[in-house]
């Protein structure tokens, strides 16, 4: 938990990527591991009873947050794919063929 908190600070102070939102997309995908690896400690320490309602909110609040970020992931690769699209088809003899038919 220490190392993630470590570079979620290094990622947030140094910003290397050259994309803005590569960097935004780190800073988030980093928060929920932190955030995630806190809610496993929960149920490590046995601190909430199995099958309780609180175990309930724990799972359904973890399932929620790995979703979400799988979903933003995919939605910026999605969006990174389609902005791609024009520049291959302008480059590549063998596209322009295909999108002109």
């Amino acid at each position: 938990m220490w190392v993630v908190l470590v570079f979620l600070g290094l990622q947030v102070w140094l910003r290397p990527f050259q994309l803005p939102t590569m960097n935004v997309l780190e800073v988030f995908s980093l928060s929920v591991i932190l955030a995630c690896t806190n809610l496993a400690l929960v149920w490590t320490a046995d601190l909430v009873r199995r099958e309780s309602v609180v175990d309930w909110i724990l799972r359904i609040l973890f399932l929620s947050l790995q979703g979400g970020v799988a979903l933003i992931f995919a939605a910026f690769l999605v969006k990174l794919f389609y902005g791609m699209v024009p520049v291959l088809v302008a480059t590549d003899p063998w596209l322009k063929l295909v999108a002109a038919k």
